[in-house]
């Protein structure tokens, strides 16, 4: 099965695994992250057994492999990996190890994102404003990298961290569940990016050579992520830019400017993720967060595709594509469709692809979506993966199903995909 496409060196990949997917995560008995309070109290529906792919991970391998996929971006879990303070638990990296040793039995060639901004409950909801816990962070990716490292072709350090930033201090949709505290959020998303740059550190100075990056925001958000590391924001209005570095701490930027790769060795580009920056910082959230509705742009997706090449100083880049095919209820069946296409925008990322490829731009991978609906912001309202999952009530109550809640094969789009010429050639 053809496992590349556009040329040799750019793949197509899916994200896999992470809360509502893995199962075993704050029950009785079980690791504990800062999720835990809310799912207990009612406030969040509980992430209970997902598709238990922790434990048995055999149907989601067998998936990316079908779909054609050349690598998968296996979610581990910070909670999971040290669930007691101070004490990585090898066990459970040696789990993480048979898993990524499943997929490359399988000829698809993992990477590892870290963390999604979740944390383990004993570092507390506010974790994230603590100055110790981006060194705690870096400790914990040399921690993988040691375990681990052999069976990775990459890192991803942290995933959206500007996402998780407003939704837990601005909108009050994660963990700490605060509204409208806008400093504090920027002084998190400070921590998260200064954890990042110690994690790439602790990757760069190990024997192995892996592929390091932080895996950004879209819009807005991801302007935001820019400016706290030095760079500078695009769509963001100067004095707005003035003012949140005058009140945010410096710390991501300090350290970014003594680094030779604030973004890693690849560049990251999100797309597909709601209203574009133009529409104002309140939509750019909402939508960031919600996912709109709304197709790709050509001429807006290569423009993101060069940007993140010029900040990422000529390094290679990866396109992260997201994708909602329906609103669901909490037993996993369909409420609401949505038109948008994920055929179709992935067509469009192709051609952006193409169009800067012939710029001289070097484009690594596409990564198109989750492999499976997971668990997001508290809640599994969004189906968004190239799987679909009927999630029923009870024990291990799940269902994988050959087509996404819109009655799309999505898996076979993405098939589709990894077959097809080069739009090139």
């Amino acid at each position: 099965m053809t496992r590349s496409f556009v040329d040799e060196s750019v793949e197509l990949a899916a994200f896999v695994g992470g809360s509502g997917v893995d199962g075993g995560m704050n029950g009785p008995g079980e690791p504990a992250s800062t999720w835990q309070q809310a799912e207990h109290l009612g406030l969040v529906e509980p992430t209970g057994v997902g598709v238990d792919f922790f434990d048995a991970p055999d149907a989601l391998v067998s998936a990316a492999y079908r779909a054609g996929l050349a690598q998968v971006f296996l979610r581990m879990d910070w909670a999971r990996l040290e669930p007691r303070e101070g004490s990585i638990d090898r066990a459970v990296l040696g789990r993480y190890a048979e898993i990524l040793s499943m997929f490359i039995d399988a000829g698809v060639r993992p990477q590892a994102v870290i963390c999604d901004g979740a944390l383990p409950a004993w570092l507390g909801v506010e974790g994230w404003l603590l100055p110790a816990t981006p060194e705690r962070f870096g400790r914990l990716a040399a921690a993988v990298s040691e375990e681990c490292g052999d069976l990775l072709s990459g890192v991803v350090t942290l995933e959206a961290p500007a996402e998780w930033a407003f939704a837990g201090w601005v909108l009050g949709a994660a963990p700490p569940f605060r509204t409208a505290a806008v400093l504090d959020a920027c002084a998190a998303l400070d921590g998260m990016l200064s954890a990042h740059l110690y994690a790439c550190e602790a990757l760069k100075g190990s024997t192995l050579t892996l592929e390091r990056g932080l895996l950004g925001s879209g819009g807005l958000l991801g302007e935001l992520e820019a400016l706290l590391l030095g760079l500078d924001p695009e769509g963001m209005p100067e004095k707005v830019a003035e003012w949140i570095v005058s009140r945010t701490p410096a710390r991501a930027r300090d350290l970014a400017a003594h680094s030779d790769e604030p973004l890693g060795s690849v560049a990251w580009v999100s797309v597909g993720s709601g209203p574009r920056p133009a529409e104002g910082i309140k939509g750019s959230i909402f939508g960031l967060l919600d996912h709109g509705e709304g197709t790709l742009e050509l001429g807006d997706t290569v423009s993101r595709l060069r940007l993140g090449a010029a900040r990422g100083q000529g390094r290679p880049v990866n396109i992260a594509y997201r994708h909602v095919a329906a609103t669901i209820d909490s037993y996993g069946h369909r409420e609401m469709g949505h038109a948008k296409s994920r055929a179709a925008d992935l067509a469009v990322a192709l051609e952006a692809i193409r169009v800067v490829r012939s710029e001289g731009l070097a484009v690594a991978r596409l990564v198109a979506g989750e492999l499976v609906d997971r668990w997001r912001f508290g809640t599994f309202e969004k189906r968004e993966g190239l799987l679909g999952v009927d999630r029923l009530r009870g024990d291990k109550g799940f269902r994988l199903l050959a087509t996404d809640a819109g009655g799309v094969d999505a898996a076979g789009v993405v098939r589709q995909l990894a077959a097809a010429p080069s739009p090139s050639s």
